[in-house]
């Protein structure tokens, strides 16, 4: 895949789940649904606040129940930016400039 559709694919794909959640009324599910978590959401999340003592991130495989609930609960606020849940921060993530 290219690097355009890299970026326009997962940022097509949020909002296509923003507009179904939208549509069947299940934006109170998707507060609690999880940010999806690799090497590119976890540099935002180390990037966009110091408060927390974030894991240094190692790896999918070597995530931990504990290291991934540490970083969803640093992930709480971040969307708040984007104007999107969490679960679909990833998608914003993606698709701005590295």
């Amino acid at each position: 895949m290219g690097g355009s559709a890299q970026i326009g694919q997962p940022l097509l794909a949020g909002r296509l789940l923003q507009f179904l959640a939208t549509k069947y009324n299940l934006s109170r599910a998707a507060e609690s649904y999880e940010l999806p978590l690799d090497s590119y959401t976890a540099r935002a999340l180390h990037k966009h606040d110091d408060e927390w003592d974030l894991p240094k991130w190692l790896g999918l495989g070597h995530l931990t129940a504990s290291d991934n609930a540490v970083y969803q609960e640093a992930a709480v606020d971040m969307p708040a930016e984007y104007g999107c849940e969490r679960v679909h921060l990833d998608a914003y993530i993606w698709a701005r400039p590295r």
